[in-house]
């Protein structure tokens, strides 16, 4: 009895065995296809096209997905290549496309942190020096202590989006 109970183990164990083998294969072919038709990308319609700009001056990047304009519908990777030699790729797929550049110069992510009607408030800081109101906070600049009021009254100058997205909570938590 326990002979039998032992070949009836190893002949589940061989039967088992193969169809993991063929499921594997099965798998790996799949797999093979994949990556072959991933060789042969394009952009369709439905690509997203994300530009990064670099700003090394102020270390910003900023962020702009779009879809993507009529002339590069069907272009592979290496059209797109050829066409913005200046850009990296940094990611191509039919579903999404990454491409960064770096710009000279400083970026248009400047702020200046100050007050407008007794409350903290966010401005543009604009070229020659002038001030563009961004937003209002709803923070009074009365419940600040007398260091950050005074910091704020002279204007903190804060680059970048997530700088500024920080610098805000220290100031208006």
């Amino acid at each position: 009895m326990a002979a039998l109970c032992f070949v009836s183990a190893a002949v589940g164990y061989g039967v088992c065995r193969n169809i993991y083998r063929e499921r594997s294969i099965d798998e790996q072919t799949q797999e093979d296809i994949i990556v072959s038709l991933e060789k042969d990308q394009r952009i369709n319609p439905s690509t997203k096209i994300v530009y990064e700009y670099y700003y090394p001056e102020d270390e910003v990047t900023e962020v702009y997905e779009d879809s993507p304009p009529y002339f590069l519908i069907d272009y592979t990777l290496e059209d797109l290549k050829r066409i913005y030699s200046n850009w990296t790729i940094a990611s191509f797929s039919s579903k999404e496309v990454v491409m960064k550049k770096n710009i000279s110069g400083p970026s248009n992510q400047r702020y200046i942190i100050g007050e407008t009607d007794g409350y903290v408030a966010v401005f543009y800081d604009i070229d020659n020096g002038e001030r563009l109101l961004k937003e209002v906070t709803e923070k009074p600049v009365s419940a600040l202590s007398e260091t950050e009021r005074n910091k704020i009254s002279e204007g903190i100058r804060v680059t970048g989006n997530d700088r500024l997205i920080r610098a805000l909570e220290d100031y208006t938590s």
